[in-house]
């Protein structure tokens, strides 16, 4: 189009009917395009209130304040290795490294040890030895040929070292960071062979 024939005009005084059509190729628009040009700009208005509504409603400290926070405590949950455990105790063992319970925390901590009333053991196949017992060991037995002097013959024994620090069907132990227990049956050492019984030890940490 030669650029002489183009005559200003005001966009505002043209009308549909000033353009020619073709049914063939045209499309119409029904909707002005201002009109979409404000949908657009309300929803990019609203999406912006939105999310300043979400950063308001974070917890957050005023201005002319400072956050103050506690020291986190240690807590039962995180010091629990498996929460609780067993450990299964063979009367005919003088030493089973299966039968142990090592802390491996950077801390002591206090273990309860536990077995039910109905698991039985002895000391011997004997007469006087072979009686089945629970871990409170043979009350009326003979002290003296006990591995562990004090404490019943067939009582299940917490040992630190060679040392016994608890017995019986109810223990708690407290151990240093890298200590660990073993249990065993008090019995003579060098009669284990004859012993009949396994008492499986439920273990918890509470402190």
């Amino acid at each position: 189009m030669n650029e002489s024939n183009l005559t200003p005009i005001q966009i505002e005084d043209l009308s549909f009917d000033d353009f020619p059509r073709n049914p063939q190729i045209d499309i119409v628009c029904v909707a002005p395009i201002r009109t979409i040009v404000r949908r657009e700009e309300e929803i990019l208005l609203i999406r912006r209130v939105r999310k300043v509504e979400e950063i308001d409603a974070s917890v957050a400290c005023p201005v002319s304040s400072f956050q103050v926070t506690e020291s986190p405590q240690t807590t039962l949950e995180a010091l629990a290795i498996q929460g609780i455990g067993e450990i299964a105790v063979h009367a005919n063992q003088e030493y089973d490294s299966n039968a142990t319970f090592t802390n491996n925390f950077d801390r002591a901590i206090v273990v309860q040890f536990t077995t039910s009333d109905d698991q039985e053991w002895n000391y011997g196949g004997t007469p006087g030895h072979s009686v089945m017992v629970s871990a409170d060991g043979h009350l009326d037995g003979d002290v003296r040929s006990a591995r562990f002097h004090g404490i019943p013959p067939a009582a299940l024994v917490a040992v630190k070292g060679d040392q016994a620090v608890a017995h019986g069907k109810h223990q708690t132990v407290t151990l240093q960071p890298g200590e660990t227990v073993y249990f065993v049956n008090n019995d003579q050492l060098g009669y284990y062979g004859d012993n009949t019984g396994t008492l499986r030890v439920t273990w918890s940490i509470v402190g």
